[in-house]
C-alpha cells in the first residue's frame, strides 16, 4: 500500500547544500558522458595548437645558425595534429639521427615530455570527466504528489472494512518500520535501503531520567529506571529532506521519556453498549481507557478494544 514516487528530472536547487543540481534519466546522463568526453577530445586541439606555435615562436627566435635536425623538428612540429602524434613521430626522426648526432635525444625529451604531458591530461580529462558531474551527491528530487498525507479509507468501505484496511496499512508501516531500523541503525550499512533518506538514520542520545510525572509515585521503580530519548536539534531539510527554502526550514527537537507506570487506579472500563453510540461497535465491546491526562480532544491518554481479537490482523514483531 506505499505511494509511488517520480524522481524529477531536470535543474533544481537543493536547499540544504546551496547548490544548483541537475538530475537526468539514466539514457539523459549518458548522453551527457558522451558529449563531455566528446568535448574534452575536441578541447585538446586548440589547445595543442596554442601550445605548439608557442614552442615553435620561441625556439625559432633564437638567433644562429639552424642544423638540419632542427628544421626538421620544427616543420614536424607546425604539421602535428596531436601532441600524441608529434611525440610519436619526433621519436623516429631522433631514431634516424642517432648515428649522426649523440646528444639529438637530448634535444628532443624535452619536446616529448611537453607533448606528452598535454596528451595525458586530455586523456585522463576524458576518463574521469564523468566522474567530475556525479561527484555532487547522489541527492534526488521528489516529483510533487497529490498522494501526501493522512490515509482515508473510501470508496464505500464499511465500518469494519475500513478499521481492516487501516489496521493492514498500519501492520505494514510498523513492518517496514522495524525492518528500517533493524538494516539501518547501530551500523554503517551500504544497503540501498538506507541511502532512501537523506540521513540513513537520525542521531540520538538515551540517558537515564527522573520519573516524568508531577507525582513521582505513578513510575514504576522498582528494577526500572526512566530513560530519556532526545534527538537534538533536526533540521528539515538536511536531516528530513522537504527541501525548503532556508528561510522556511525549521529546527525540529523531540524529547520523549519513558518509564513502566501503575495502571491499575488509573484505568476506567466502558461497556459499549451503554453508550449512546454503541452501534458504532461490535456488539459486546468492552474498552479500557487509560486516564494519566486528556490526549487532544479525548479526555483519556489512551483507549484499548478487549475485542481486537477480533479482528484477523495477528502477528508477532520481534
Amino acid at each position: 500500500m506505499s505511494t509511488p514516487v517520480t524522481i524529477y528530472h531536470g535543474l533544481w536547487q537543493n536547499e540544504a547544500t546551496n547548490k544548483w543540481v541537475l538530475t537526468l534519466s539514466a539514457r539523459g546522463s549518458g548522453f551527457l558522458a558522451a558529449a563531455l568526453v566528446t568535448w574534452v577530445g575536441a578541447m585538446s586541439i586548440p589547445v595543442w595548437n596554442v601550445a605548439k606555435w608557442i614552442l615553435y615562436t620561441v625556439r625559432d627566435g633564437k638567433e644562429g645558425p639552424k642544423s638540419v635536425f632542427h628544421h626538421q623538428r620544427q616543420a614536424l612540429l607546425r604539421n602535428s595534429g596531436s601532441p600524441g602524434g608529434y611525440a610519436w613521430n619526433l621519436l623516429f626522426v631522433a631514431w634516424a639521427w642517432r648515428r649522426q648526432r649523440i646528444s639529438v635525444f637530448l634535444h628532443t625529451m624535452p619536446d616529448i615530455l611537453f607533448s606528452l604531458v598535454i596528451f595525458v591530461a586530455f586523456t585522463v580529462a576524458g576518463i574521469f570527466v564523468p566522474y567530475v558531474y556525479t561527484k555532487i551527491g547522489s541527492d534526488v528530487l521528489l516529483q510533487p504528489t497529490s498522494l501526501c498525507g493522512t490515509v482515508i479509507i473510501t470508496n464505500g468501505a464499511s465500518t469494519a472494512q475500513a478499521a481492516a484496511l487501516a489496521n493492514r496499512y498500519s501492520l505494514e508501516q510498523t513492518t517496514a518500520a522495524s525492518s528500517y531500523v533493524d538494516e539501518c541503525y547501530g551500523g554503517a550499512s551500504n544497503s540501498t535501503t538506507c541511502q532512501q533518506y537523506p540521513q540513513s538514520s537520525l542521531n540520538f542520545t538515551m540517558t537515564d531520567a527522573d520519573c516524568p510525572f508531577v507525582s513521582p509515585d505513578l513510575c514504576i521503580s522498582v528494577n526500572s529506571t526512566p530513560v530519556a530519548l532526545d534527538t537534538g536539534y533536526l533540521n528539515s531539510n538536511i536531516d528530513l529532506g522537504i527541501n525548503a527554502k532556508q528561510a522556511d526550514s525549521v529546527n525540529y527537537r523531540k524529547l520523549t521519556t519513558c518509564s513502566p507506570v501503575h495502571s491499575v487506579p488509573f484505568v476506567t472500563v466502558t461497556n459499549t453498549s451503554l453508550l449512546a453510540n454503541a452501534s458504532n461497535y461490535i456488539p459486546g465491546t468492552v474498552l479500557e481507557n487509560l486516564n494519566y491526562g486528556p490526549l487532544f480532544d479525548t479526555p483519556y491518554t489512551y483507549q484499548y478494544n478487549l475485542y481486537s481479537q477480533l479482528f484477523p490482523m495477528t502477528y508477532n514483531i520481534e
